[in-house]
């Protein structure tokens, strides 16, 4: 129930992993106080919240990383008015679409 990063320099270091995602075997974990995070979600709104696979991975990861900054990019179709949404759910910085930045 935790996320780690790894640097990536060939796709035969990924393996199938939670829901069929490619995930590392191996490799060397990354660490960097900053960095950039490109948060995936299956629907958003203008604010930026997001609703992702409900298990809450990529908000306690950035909870304890504050200073990586964050990203997502989605289709327009993939935006609705308004999404419920918690305290302690992270958005994105940055939101871009095909048609629109939302920031």
């Amino acid at each position: 129930n935790d996320m780690q990063f790894y640097y990536l320099s060939a796709f035969t270091q990924l393996t199938e992993g939670y829901k069929g995602i490619p995930e590392p075997k191996t490799g060397l974990l990354a660490q960097d106080a900053h960095a950039l995070v490109i948060m995936p979600g299956v629907v958003f709104d203008r604010s930026r919240n997001r609703l992702g696979y409900g298990k809450g991975f990529y908000d306690r990861f950035l909870s304890k990383h504050p200073s990586y900054r964050t990203m997502a990019i989605a289709f327009e179709l993939q935006m609705m008015d308004e999404i419920p949404a918690d305290d302690f759910d992270i958005r994105p910085e940055v939101l871009i679409t095909e048609e629109q930045i939302y920031v």
